[in-house]
């Protein structure tokens, strides 16, 4: 009889219930599945809410990054210019999708944490911004050599620095205004030039879409991306005073 009850109770779970561990969050293979079946359609989906249709040909890996020597506990995924993606199947994603998160939990949602798509659309915005970079090239308009690939045989490490902020913040700005990740809150702003470097994830990864949302606001997201990448990227001093930077645009 007991057999037969616990028989019935297994059979009567979600036949999906492998994709969720213990605690509620996406398994391992279940990330591997979400992007193997997904694939198409969040490429479609990416460049709907973008309004644009720059098309992607990304090969997308799924790993244990923690496998890798240069890894961070905050590391969700990497992008590899010029196609490849490598995201991390660690059991730590919040959710598959935003829309999976009540607006509860949208809110109580830490800022390091993230869904498995927001990390996909991020690492889609990079290859996003390279593809803007190559058009812009073959249009011969101007991109400041700070956005172009191994832009320095010499290390300038101010303008490395920037370019990055600014790459970063791009990516994440595009997220956040696509819905696409739970609302920016509780920004740290960074007061001295130490602090852009003892909390760097949260400089470029948090505090960047405050930097750059007014700016971008006003603009379709290409016609923006634009503006940045023809001027040389935010020194330090720039970074910790916003209109310094907006104000030598052109």
């Amino acid at each position: 009889m007991i057999q037969i009850l616990i028989f019935l109770v297994l059979f009567s779970l979600p036949q999906e219930s492998w994709l969720y561990n213990k605690q509620g969050r996406p398994s391992s293979a279940g990330i591997a599945e979400y992007v193997d079946k997904n694939y198409d359609k969040l490429i479609w989906e990416y460049n709907y809410l973008i309004k644009d249709s720059i098309q992607f040909d990304l090969f997308i890996s799924v790993e244990d990054l923690r496998e890798w020597n240069d890894y961070d506990s905050l590391t969700f995924g990497w992008y590899y210019y010029p196609d490849q993606i490598i995201l991390t199947n660690e059991e730590k994603y919040i959710a598959y999708e935003i829309k999976d998160l009540s607006k509860f939990k949208k809110w109580l949602a830490y800022k390091h944490e993230r869904t498995v798509q927001e990390v996909l659309f991020h690492e889609f915005s990079h290859a996003y911004l390279y593809q803007i970079i190559k058009l812009m090239d073959m249009d011969s308009s101007v991109v400041s050599r700070d956005y172009t690939v191994g832009f320095s045989l010499f290390p300038r490490f101010a303008e490395i620095y920037g370019a990055d902020f600014i790459e970063e913040g791009i990516c994440q700005y595009i997220v956040n205004r696509i819905e696409i990740s739970p609302p920016l809150k509780n920004v740290e702003i960074p007061k001295t030039q130490i602090d852009l470097f003892d909390n760097e994830m949260d400089v470029k990864y948090h505090y960047s879409i405050y930097f750059l949302k007014l700016f971008l606001d006003q603009y379709e997201i290409k016609e923006g991306i634009e503006i940045l990448l023809r001027n040389p990227a935010p020194s330090y001093k720039e970074i910790l005073d916003p209109d310094l930077y907006f104000n030598r645009l052109n």
